[in-house]
């Protein structure tokens, strides 16, 4: 790993004839440790961030589950002039950090889609 260095004025030290210890710390040093400890809350803060993101899409967006029929849209620059605009699909795998896969009755998607992709149908189409 790197070498660590101790600055001479960081060291802690004793005073017999005085009777306590006295340990002083650089600038150097307390900047650095206020930099470090200013990181740990900024990083705890966006895991609770993420932690309400994904909480509030599972709220609004509920699970789906393998077999179910989804309506996927394509985008625009995916299609030509008479093309549809959406795509019949069906849920053939879910992993488990949360993408889909789906196919449809003429060939299977390439990529994963998550979930605010797609929209469930009401009935069984495919």
């Amino acid at each position: 790993m790197f070498d660590q260095f101790v600055h001479a004025i960081c060291a802690s030290y004793s005073e017999d004839s005085e009777g306590f210890r006295l340990k002083a710390t650089c600038n150097f040093c307390v900047r650095k440790n206020r930099i470090n400890i200013e990181r740990e809350g900024a990083k705890s803060g966006q895991e609770q961030q993420a932690q309400k993101m994904v909480s509030l899409s599972n709220s609004k967006l509920p699970a789906v589950y393998i077999g179910t029929n989804v309506v996927v849209r394509v985008s625009v620059l995916d299609r030509r002039c008479l093309a549809p605009r959406n795509i019949l699909a069906v849920v053939l795998d879910v992993s488990s950090s949360g993408p889909y896969l789906l196919d449809t009755k003429e060939d299977l998607f390439e990529r994963l889609y998550a979930r605010n992709e797609f929209t469930t149908t009401d009935s069984n189409l495919i």
